[in-house]
């Protein structure tokens, strides 16, 4: 049943607030959308080294501050550190692949359920609506335009559900998600 329009609700993606600047150069949450948007992007692929001097010098700021990225990247899974050796970005085993769809399966079957009561037409005009841009971009060939689509598609469903710790982990299995689609 379709209820009144509500106040609009949108995903948030990490490369919203990576345009805040602070004392005149990259934050670490700056940092954090760049690396984050090129791995998901398949920019940079899973097992590449994330060298700690080499992205200091490349957003000209503290190892410091490059360190707490990834050990935020790490926490989001999308990063590997390993000790004594580095930071790498994730590379998910087939068996973990499995079941990261396992969980996005049933987690999206409950945020189904919930919002088959709570949604509006707007919603629904609003998801149409990114329905068919990812099939826009299925036409025109468009492989990372049609991943982003997609993932801001159940972020969006996530959103609209209103329940913020399954919106934080289909953040987080989106993101894995495309991980193990560039890997497999």
């Amino acid at each position: 049943m379709l209820r009144e329009p509500r106040a609009s609700k949108t995903a948030v993606s990490p490369s919203q607030s990576a345009k805040t600047k602070k004392r005149g150069g990259p934050t670490d949450e700056h940092i954090h959308g760049e690396i984050y948007s090129a791995i998901i992007n398949h920019q940079i692929r899973p097992a590449t080294p994330l060298q700690e001097d080499a992205l200091a010098t490349a957003f000209g700021v503290s190892r410091t501050i490059i360190r707490k990225v990834l050990q935020r990247l790490s926490h989001e899974k999308l990063v590997d550190l390993i000790p004594n050796k580095g930071a790498f970005v994730a590379k998910p085993s087939i068996e973990e692949a499995r079941q990261v769809f396992e969980a996005r399966r049933g987690v999206e079957c409950i945020l189904a359920e919930k919002l088959a009561s709570t949604i509006t037409r707007e919603d629904v005009d609003r998801l149409t609506a990114m329905v068919s841009a990812e099939a826009e971009a299925v036409e025109q060939d468009s492989k990372q335009r049609r991943l982003q689509l997609s993932g801001d598609f159940h972020r969006q469903l996530a959103s609209l559900a209103g329940n913020e710790v399954l919106r934080d982990f289909v953040h987080e299995l989106v993101s894995r998600t495309s991980l193990i689609i560039a890997l497999y």
